[in-house]
């Protein structure tokens, strides 16, 4: 009888990143005929950003700036830059990128890694947008939406940066009904710089994320602390009469 044991659970892990790795066909575009199979890192002038080539001919893979979450019982929060050493993030972008090198297949994949002290622990790999990705649309340039839809498509794609803090808080609801959001023209009013995206599901079984609030900051601590206060003023109610808690966790 097979077994399968999820052992992230007994590592006492300091911090959780998402590295979004994307592979696309450059060859179309002029980025070069033959980028051959080896690697090549590099941090660029912004914390959390590199680049890897390869694994074919034609072929290019873009690391995106690092993310940290918060995945206390399924997504919960997200931000970035990571508030994590230098030397954690580029160890962080070498294990993205040779992790997703061996894999086929063109888009996003994202790396969950696990921080230990100054070691880093590759822990899963998602060939998809995972919900950490909502951050980008307030924090890149061009979001992880943007860059899995142009690799898909064979449309150029190109390094993002990042151009100011941000932090994105999930809204979940506990119970089973549709959805009933209230409180939003507050919410948006009280912190200006939040934006609300609800995913629009017409009804909730038992625990499942329904939105997610985007905020950004002058720096991290303010970007966490805009989105925590546009999420407290989010209620959300089932259609069976039941109230469930906007936001999951603090940041």
């Amino acid at each position: 009888r097979e077994l399968r044991v999820i052992v992230e659970q007994f590592i006492p892990f300091d911090a959780e990143l998402v590295v979004l790795v994307v592979r696309y066909r450059a060859v179309e575009f002029g980025y070069g005929t033959d980028l051959g199979s080896g690697t090549e890192f590099g941090t660029g002038d912004e914390v959390g950003t590199g680049t890897a080539l390869g694994p074919g001919v034609g072929e290019a893979t873009l690391v995106c700036p690092v993310i940290q979450v918060d995945d206390d019982r399924g997504f919960a929060a997200a931000w970035q830059p990571a508030a994590v050493s230098p030397a954690v993030v580029e160890r962080a972008i070498e294990l993205a990128a040779l992790a997703v090198s061996s894999l086929p297949g063109r888009g996003v994949f994202a790396v969950e890694l696990l921080v230990v002290g100054d070691e880093v622990l590759v822990s899963e790999v998602t060939p998809r947008v995972v919900s950490a990705g909502f951050v980008t649309l307030a924090s890149q340039d061009a979001s992880i939406f943007e860059l899995q839809a142009r690799a898909i498509l064979g449309l150029p794609v190109s390094r993002p940066h990042l151009t100011q803090s941000a932090a994105a808080r999930a809204l979940w609801v506990e119970g089973a009904g549709k959805p009933v959001f209230s409180g939003l023209d507050l919410a948006l009013a009280s912190v200006p710089s939040a934006r609300v995206l609800l995913f629009g599901k017409p009804k909730a079984t038992r625990r499942r994320a329904v939105g997610v609030v985007l905020a950004t900051g002058p720096d991290i601590v303010a970007a966490q602390t805009n989105a925590d206060r546009a999420a407290a003023l989010i209620t959300i109610s089932l259609d069976d009469g039941r109230v469930a808690d906007s936001a999951d966790a603090d940041l």
